[in-house]
């Protein structure tokens, strides 16, 4: 069974058409910014022409044959004939029949030479099984296939209530590659373990999910466990193991940065790991916890570990990246549309992207069902404006966790705290000022 394509959104399907063009044709083929087209997603030209060769890539997975036929008749036909170019390919995701094709290119004579030319959902599909390295390449389009889905299921036996098919294909269809997952594949080949940290909402979470499902498909053995000890309770020799550690109260992480670190449980984990390429470990932590242990640790350069080199760290995205999240949230929501044209009016979508407190938690929960919550008085602008300007509402509950948690640990370790930061507010220091609660959030409603 091939893909539906439904994970990608319709930059996506260009770029996967681009490269798959380019294998198959041995042509390279520009593409442009994303905005009207004017007819030409791609093109290959000549020294003596500007349009020998141009794409026009259509994603109706939702929509049709009927609704393709109609745009590219009323929409597409018009603009190729003032274009002219001597060879006109169409790519699409919707299936084709041999009397779709037929129509399409009666249609579109003499810009479309034959039906070798119009590319549907069964065409990409078998240049895909002949060009394996653009399949890998295309993150998002592999994770959904049906045989992988499959493997990752079987194998996320101790976490399936989490790893639904469909919760795959959500994450997988708002995941943006960005140099973050790059790094985190490399440490994790390299050192068979890994520590994402960062702020609440920044994406560990995500990251961890998308790198938990890249191993289950090369059969890793998922285990999600919160301390050392369920770590060795299901630990077997010579198994593709994968250890999900959500240190979401940071106590391995204050282990890995504490003054007793060539001690701890945990340290002996992370070596027996790194000696076992069979396995792999990964582990979240919130920053704030981090930056706490590493002030409390004097040790921490000495310290036999080293734990740097395995730190991947979510800070700030930068513009690009930004766009595309935002772009993949709006893309894949239930937004109605009148909704989704706030974002485009004025190049709203700027002012978002500029935001200081953009972040993907944020992107995610204004772009999440349908937006009445987030709309103030029937103005959903408005409310985006506002969760921007005071995010407290989506962080509030990470952040009191994360300073109870502190509270708790400054009453029983107080003399340590001081003996080693001279600073017994420390705990609180690291709260980003957009946290703090100063008023609510706002209750009038539509």
């Amino acid at each position: 069974m091939g893909y539906t394509f439904s994970t990608l959104n319709d930059r996506d399907l260009e770029e996967l058409a681009s490269d798959l063009l380019r294998r198959w044709l041995g042509l390279y083929f520009q593409s442009f910014k994303p905005g009207i087209d004017g007819g030409v997603d791609l093109r290959h030209s000549a020294a003596e022409g500007q349009n020998d060769i141009i794409v026009q890539v259509k994603h109706y997975v939702n929509s049709g044959i009927k609704q393709l036929k109609s745009d590219l008749k009323r929409n597409e036909l018009p603009k190729v004939i003032t274009l002219n170019p001597a060879r006109y390919i169409l790519v699409t995701s919707v299936p084709l029949s041999d009397k779709d094709k037929s129509t399409i290119l009666k249609g579109f004579h003499p810009y479309i030479h034959n039906t070798s030319d119009i590319l549907g959902a069964e065409d990409l599909n078998t240049l895909l099984r002949a060009y394996r390295d653009v399949e890998d390449k295309h993150f998002k389009l592999w994770l959904c296939n049906t045989n992988v889905l499959q493997r990752i299921l079987n194998n996320a036996v101790k976490g399936r209530s989490r790893f639904s098919q469909e919760k795959i294909k959500r994450e997988a269809s708002l995941f943006v590659l960005t140099a973050h997952y790059n790094e985190a594949v490399a440490v994790l080949n390299k050192y068979g373990f890994i520590l994402l940290t960062g702020i609440p909402g920044v994406g560990k979470s995500t990251l961890a999910d998308m790198l938990t499902m890249k191993y289950l498909a090369e059969d890793y053995e998922l285990f999600f466990v919160r301390t050392v000890e369920e770590v060795e309770s299901v630990y077997l020799e010579d198994a593709k193991q994968l250890f999900y550690f959500d240190d979401v109260l940071g106590k391995a992480a204050l282990d890995l940065y504490g003054p007793n670190i060539n001690d701890t449980p945990i340290v002996d984990l992370v070596d027996r790991v790194r000696l076992d390429k069979t396995k792999r470990l990964i582990m979240t932590s919130r920053t704030i916890i981090v930056n706490q242990a590493r002030e409390m640790s004097e040790e921490l350069s000495n310290s036999k570990l080293g734990i740097g080199k395995y730190e991947v760290k979510l800070s700030g995205y930068g513009k690009y990246d930004k766009a595309r999240i935002l772009y993949n949230h709006i893309y894949h929501s239930k937004l109605p549309e009148q909704f989704k044209q706030v974002f485009i009016e004025e190049r709203y979508y700027w002012d978002i992207i500029n935001h200081s407190n953009y972040n993907p938690r944020l992107i995610e929960f204004m772009t999440d069902d349908d937006g009445q919550f987030v709309a103030l008085d029937s103005n959903f602008k408005k409310g985006v404006k506002y969760l921007l300007d005071n995010p407290h509402k989506v962080w509030e509950k990470s952040v009191v966790e994360v300073i109870r948690y502190f509270e708790k640990r400054q009453a029983s370790s107080r003399k340590a705290v001081l003996k080693s930061t001279g600073k017994a507010t420390l705990y609180f220091k690291q709260v980003p000022a957009s946290c703090q609660f100063a008023k609510p959030f706002p209750t009038s409603r539509a």
